[in-house]
């Protein structure tokens, strides 16, 4: 039984580990990655030269201007109740500290 139960694990991890090698390999042999790097160098290329162009013209230059969007969202429902729990957490243990602190100086004020 333990056997038989091994044999599936080790299969659906040597299974997974396939799909993920023909999953990389795709998109390397489809240039996925080659296109992105492209992407970037030629988005970098037209953002230098309109800082250059900013710059003969005397325009206040300031780096926001020229950076992609940085600031990405990332919050969707699962990660804001994983927020809502954690802090609901944080807090109830932080009353337990107080609690427990404020009793053993008591019993130390004795």
């Amino acid at each position: 039984m333990k056997e038989k139960r091994l044999r599936g694990l080790f299969g659906f991890f040597l299974i997974s580990l396939l799909i993920t090698f023909l999953t990389l390999y795709l998109f390397e042999a489809t240039g996925y990655y080659q296109y992105a790097a492209h992407k970037k160098v030629v988005y970098t290329s037209e953002q230098i030269k309109q800082f250059e162009k900013d710059l003969k013209e005397g325009k206040d230059v300031r780096m926001e201007d020229y950076l992609d969007g940085q600031n990405k969202d990332y919050g969707n429902k699962l990660s804001k109740f994983g927020y809502h729990i954690s802090t609901s957490i944080s807090h109830h243990v932080k009353n337990f500290l107080q609690a427990t602190f404020q009793m053993i100086y008591e019993w130390i004020k004795e």
